[in-house]
């Protein structure tokens, strides 16, 4: 597996976040520090789930746009239907999926998107 480009983010008070871009701004570890117990691990970075990306992804927190689950209609699987046709429609979508460049978060309706999702949107954030 290649090595995949992760970006590690902290503030002043010591919070720690691990977050890989290029795997769709996939969060994949965040430690806070707390006064009586130190640096406490909320989520627990492991690099063998990144390697298992995308057979595998059961840690961490990833950006899931515009479903959260399997889905299936009738007996075609990762499909969804509207208004009668059918549009096909990786499992939790395709957002976890996507690149993003670092620091910015950003996530539109294009070519790439109109295939599976046909409605218009963008959601975007930055990391400080």
């Amino acid at each position: 597996m290649p090595e995949r480009h992760l970006v590690t983010l902290t503030d002043s008070e010591g919070t720690t976040a691990v977050v890989a871009p290029e795997l769709g701004g996939w969060l994949l570890r965040y430690a806070r520090k707390l006064p009586e117990h130190g640096s406490v691990e909320a989520l627990h970075f492991s690099q063998a789930v990144v390697d298992r990306y995308p057979r595998e992804m059961y840690a961490g927190i990833p950006v899931l746009f515009p479903l959260v689950s399997n889905n299936r209609t009738g007996d075609k699987e990762h499909h969804y239907e509207w208004n009668g046709r059918l549009f096909e429609m990786p499992q939790h979508g395709f957002a976890r999926r996507s690149k993003r460049p670092t620091g910015i978060s950003r996530l539109a309706s294009g070519i790439s998107t109109k295939h599976a999702w046909r409605w218009l949107f963008a959601v975007s954030g930055t990391a400080k």
